[in-house]
């Protein structure tokens, strides 16, 4: 919201067009009569010199800040003068910033500055503003409103509760809207409970919209007996959230309405949503979204507190607030992500390094806890990283959990990331060959390229028996007889010193060769298979 000036005119909202609703309110005043109804007859109070305060808190985009709207609209038109400011994150650390947006620029306007340096507000400052407000009061009830009160600086909160104990009988009603913070902070909650403890101050929440409300969002949409159907889905994908049920509804309209309504898409509006609620959060939220995300079914949530901090022998535990303000916010439901689009929305919020040092701690901690090695594995990849000493173990194991469950495009990623991490030759040769199997059963011509690196130490009788006999029968399949023929004599004057299976896998390169390339095996002396010392002619 904008400053507005303290003057003796009447400073009124805009009246919303005949027939139609602010688009940041189209959901945000639905079940909001009761809310209304209270504050109405706070105001009839505060027209009687019973002025007070409200505060009204609610989670992420509940719509807190509608409400406020709707109702300094109302105030205007009833004959209040009706101030706004609104609290600021780039203004958190200007003492009395909000204040000032109440009092800088009218008749009794506070041209003596605090001192930057100090949180406390001066008493005579203060003095000042009560003398202003209840002059100005004598001739229409002033209605101070402030949007995120949580993001005021320490001074106005003061401030405020100053203001608070002195104009109860004054014509004067403070409202502020505030965010149900998972944080701790002990300024915040002592000028409530300071302010909260006089008798004409009110406490009032904004919660989510039940399935009945978000049929009522739906009904102009989609007409009324469609929304009730749809409703149920609906509530369960956003939470309630009035938010993100505007975004599932722009999406709707992008997609021309052609999914079925009881079965909701998210797109692009969902995604920004859910971030704007997230960060409209502060970050604790955003660092809790971004953990459970890259913990998505991998990893109780225990190790929440240890992946959230770097220093993970002192982790601290996460406020149980900080989840439950997820709940409410309609991202989360039994701690993980409602919907994979919101899911994707925070990964893909903050991929590069910030992301990747958050999934080799995720590996490390998995890997610490015994978890498979796929689960492992798909954060090591996530993250570019194959640094720790078990990483290539894990590896290579996921690789082969992947092949035997036919997901030959992880087992890729798997072994393109331990090829680097190799300590020896042996190591190399072994993940070259296997992601040479690999990429012949996904793109046969491309598997060459891994194996003709390694035809000098084929030629050298540098490799294991088993690994020679894997590259031989690749060297066949791509037409390099030549190759294949220089390793499989080698292969055949070491034989006696060749453990059994790979004696059985030369004889059965023999059996391949003899029944699909004659020629070839015409040009390889070998022993009868089963007998030693004779030779086949």
């Amino acid at each position: 919201m904008g400053t507005a000036a303290l003057s003796h005119a009447k400073v009124r909202w805009p009246d919303p067009t005949p027939g139609s609703k602010p688009a940041a309110s189209a959901c945000g005043l639905i079940e909001r009569d009761d809310h209304l109804a209270r504050l109405d007859t706070l105001l009839d109070d505060c027209r009687a010199f019973r002025g007070g305060a409200v505060v009204i808190g609610g989670g992420v985009a509940a719509g807190k800040t509608a409400l406020l709207h709707a109702f300094g609209a109302r105030a205007a038109r009833a004959g209040a003068t009706v101030l706004e400011a609104f609290g600021s994150p780039a203004e958190r650390d200007v003492p009395l910033g909000v204040l000032r947006q109440w009092f800088d620029r009218g008749p009794g306007a506070l041209t003596d500055r605090p001192d930057g340096s100090s949180a406390q507000p001066r008493s005579h400052l203060l003095q000042h503003m009560c003398v202003t407000l209840r002059a100005l009061s004598e001739q229409a009830p002033v209605v101070l409103l402030l949007d995120d009160v949580h993001l005021a600086d320490p001074a106005s909160l003061r401030g405020m509760a100053y203001l608070g104990r002195r104009l109860e009988s004054a014509r004067v009603l403070l409202i502020a809207t505030e965010l149900d913070d998972p944080a701790a902070d002990p300024v915040r909650d002592a000028w409530q409970t300071d302010l909260l403890r006089q008798p004409r101050c009110h406490r009032m929440r904004v919660g989510p919209l039940s399935v009945d409300g978000v049929a009522e969002a739906l009904i102009l949409s989609v007409g009324t007996a469609t929304a009730r159907e749809a409703a149920p889905a609906w509530r369960d994908l956003t939470g309630g959230n009035p938010l993100l049920i505007r975004a599932l509804i722009e999406d709707r309209r992008s997609a021309a309405g052609t999914a079925p309504l009881a079965r909701p898409e998210p797109g692009e509006a969902f995604a920004k949503a859910v971030l704007t609620s997230l960060h409209h959060g502060g970050e604790l939220l955003v660092n809790v979204a971004r953990a459970v995300a890259v913990l998505p079914e991998s990893g109780p949530a225990t190790f929440l507190p240890r992946l959230l901090d770097a220093d993970e022998g002192h982790a601290k535990p996460i406020p149980a607030r900080a989840l439950e303000a997820l709940e409410t916010a309609g991202v989360l439901r039994a701690g993980r992500f409602r919907h994979p689009a919101a899911r994707a929305a925070v990964l893909a919020d903050f991929a590069g390094p910030d992301q990747a040092a958050l999934r080799r701690r995720a590996a490390g901690l998995l890997h610490s806890a015994g978890a498979p090695a796929d689960e492992v594995a798909v954060h090591l990849v996530a993250a570019g990283h194959a640094d720790e000493p078990w990483a290539l173990d894990v590896l290579r194991h996921a690789a082969e959990t992947a092949l035997a469950r036919d997901d030959g495009s992880f087992a890729l990623e798997c072994l393109r990331l331990a090829g680097p991490a190799c300590p020896d030759e042996d190591a190399r040769v072994e993940v070259a060959l296997t992601r040479a199997r690999v990429e012949w059963r996904v793109n046969p011509g491309a598997a060459l390229r891994h194996v003709q690196p390694l035809i000098p130490a084929l030629r050298q009788g540098r490799l294991p028996g088993a690994h020679a006999i894997a590259l031989i029968k690749l060297l066949l399949w791509h037409g390099l007889e030549d190759e294949a023929t220089d390793g499989l004599r080698g292969l055949e004057e070491a034989r006696d010193h060749l453990d059994a299976r790979s004696q059985i896998g030369i004889d059965s390169i023999y059996e391949f060769i003899q029944s699909n390339h004659p020629p070839l095996a015409a040009r390889i002396p070998a022993r009868v298979p089963g007998e030693r010392g004779g030779t086949r002619p």
